[in-house]
């Protein structure tokens, strides 16, 4: 009976882990699919946040906007595909170096399909720069 209940829990866990990467792909994919517009607008409203946040704890009001657009810009290409590539190798059975070179292959591959599938988004590119952003994080 404990054997059973072990392997129910085993079981429940890798469903779990399983469903946590596909929610994961998800959240991505729904970003990606973002009008240009909307991505843009959701980046500004992060970065003046950013930049006020910066002003008030250092006292430096003269804030380059633009450099840190492109820091929170590939800063979350970078942290999206590393917590996606965690989650991955999270499902393995057992931790190894192969369960961790397949979790960065799937996570450098679906990158690469995220970044293809913007070149289909309206006001959106497809860039390789962000594909290695991508491999770096994952």
């Amino acid at each position: 009976m404990k054997n059973n209940n072990k392997l129910k829990a085993f079981a429940a866990s890798k469903v779990f882990s399983y469903g946590l990467v596909l929610c994961w792909m998800t959240l991505i994919f729904f970003m990606s699919h973002q009008e240009g517009e909307t991505s843009s607008n959701l980046s500004s409203g992060i970065t003046l946040t950013l930049a006020r946040a910066w002003t008030y704890f250092t006292g430096v009001e003269n804030v380059d906007l633009s450099l840190i657009s492109f820091l929170t810009r590939k800063s979350a290409h970078f942290v999206s595909y590393l917590i996606l590539s965690l989650l991955i190798y999270r499902t393995a059975a057992t931790p190894s170096i192969k369960y961790g070179l397949l979790s960065l292959g799937l996570s450098i591959i679906y990158a690469g399909s995220d970044e293809f599938h913007q070149t289909f988004i309206s006001g959106r590119s497809g860039e390789l720069r962000d594909v290695m952003i991508d491999s770096l994080g994952a």
